[in-house]
């Protein structure tokens, strides 16, 4: 078997390449033909299919007869144009609206001629108001039903419109701000005006005109000794201005008083506050606690610091260099102290050495001098005796001591109290003082408990 295997294998190889190849041109003609019959086969099939499935157009009566008016119409004005081309005549405006006794639009012919109406596609659009001058004819209204009153609404409340009502401009006139700056600055003149008043009232210790008539030095005029005829509170009732009737009979004297001016009614004089007290009460200062002047210090100095950021900011002040201490100079020099780590020790003891200095210079300046303390002494315990003084008188049985005289004096000049002493041999002597409020109650203190007047105590 393998033998003719061999042999069939071996024998005759060009006789059957041959035929292979003669026998696959005829199959491939074969085969062309029959995929082109087939192909024809399935395009009549999905032709014959598409007829069948494909529905029927409906009658189109009414928009042919519409396409057809408006053939009709265009053909007509362009025979009407061409006809006044050759006849010389220039063409004017669009021909006008033809429109028939409903108000519909007709063409030449007569026929309506329907309009397509576009319809809004964005919500913007749909939700438009429809302005009624863009539709047709409007549609005959019912009758209108009569309005029904209802009693439920309250018209005293103000019910808000529906629609949104469109504000106008409000145009103010000419000089309306000018007005009110000027208003604005002559308020703060007035202001600062009376500020200065106060300040100069209060130094010179006069609050007001009636004060200062007060203290003014007593004049001598030789005009108000002389005794006038008549009083001024008897010019009413005395038509003769004078006193000629005293000496009279009491029927004669009432002839010459006007008893007319004599009514029931009272004058009542005005009345005038005392110059001692003041016009307004003082103001008691706010005393805080330590919790809130704590507070309070904290946001000024927080304000003062966001001010300075700001001008940094804003380059009017040149920024601080960063203050360096022994503590974190390798830190916030970094490399530089690494290099050189001598040379920094330096840069940052001279640092050091000149915020010292500056606190130190600080602290040297916020002092008051010898001239400024004094004034402040004196500022503090000397009041005002225009309005007011008090007088206190002490009887001291022995002052022969130089220590409780020493005391009594000195004390006496610190509190700016001005008086005297009478010492006699009798063991009486009277110390008399006067100044203001507070000085005397200080010294009341020294001279009732805090001097012991006797050796037992």
């Amino acid at each position: 078997m393998a033998d003719k295997r061999r042999a069939t294998d071996s024998g005759g190889p060009d006789s059957k390449k041959q035929k292979t190849e003669i026998l696959s041109k005829e199959k491939q003609n074969e085969m062309f033909e029959n995929a082109k019959k087939k192909i024809a086969e399935m395009k009549a099939r999905m032709a014959a299919k598409q007829e069948k499935e494909k529905p029927k157009p409906p009658p189109k009566e009414e928009s042919m007869s519409t396409d057809a008016a408006q053939l009709i119409s265009m053909k007509a004005s362009i025979a009407a144009r061409l006809a006044a081309l050759k006849h010389g005549k220039a063409l004017g405006r669009p021909t006008a609206l033809l429109l028939d006794k409903e108000g519909r639009m007709i063409d030449a012919t007569g026929k309506e001629v329907k309009m397509v109406k576009r319809v809004s596609e964005f919500k913007a659009n749909m939700h438009a108001k429809i302005d009624p001058r863009t539709q047709g004819p409007a549609a005959p209204k019912a009758e209108e039903e009569e309005p029904t009153i209802q009693t439920y609404i309250d018209d005293r409340i103000a019910v808000k419109p529906m629609e949104r009502q469109k504000r106008g401009f409000k145009f103010h006139e000419n000089g309306h701000f000018v007005d009110i700056a000027n208003k604005q600055r002559a308020k703060v003149q007035l202001e600062k005006l009376s500020q200065e008043i106060a300040a100069a009232s209060k130094k010179t210790g006069i609050s007001s005109a009636t004060k200062l008539a007060l203290i003014a030095p007593f004049k001598i005029d030789t005009e108000d000794l002389v005794v006038p005829d008549i009083e001024w509170w008897d010019v009413p009732f005395l038509p003769a201005r004078n006193y000629d009737f005293l000496g009279e009979t009491s029927a004669s004297a009432r002839r010459v008083i006007n008893t007319k001016a004599i009514t029931h009614l009272i004058q009542h004089p005005i009345q005038i506050a005392p110059p001692a007290e003041p016009a307004q009460p003082p103001v008691l200062p706010v005393m805080l606690t330590k919790k809130e002047r704590k507070k309070l210090r904290a946001q000024r100095r927080r304000a003062e610091e966001l001010e300075k950021q700001e001008k940094i900011r804003l380059e009017l002040i040149p920024a601080p260099a960063p203050k360096v201490k022994k503590a974190n100079f390798m830190r916030v020099l970094g490399l530089e102290a690494v290099a050189e780590p001598s040379k920094v020790e330096s840069i940052v003891n001279a640092q050091m050495a000149k915020r010292a200095r500056q606190h130190k210079e600080h602290n040297d300046a916020q002092k008051l001098t010898a001239e400024q303390k004094k004034a402040r002494n004196i500022r503090k315990h000397k009041e005002d005796t225009s309005l007011q003084v008090q007088v206190a008188v002490f009887r001291v049985n022995d002052l022969t001591d130089e220590q409780k005289k020493y005391k009594v004096n000195v004390n006496a000049k610190q509190l700016y109290l001005s008086g005297c002493c009478l010492m006699t041999n009798d063991n009486l002597n009277v110390v008399i003082v006067e100044g203001g409020n507070k000085g005397i109650k200080k010294y009341k203190k020294l001279m009732l408990r805090r001097i012991k007047w006797t050796d037992e105590d």
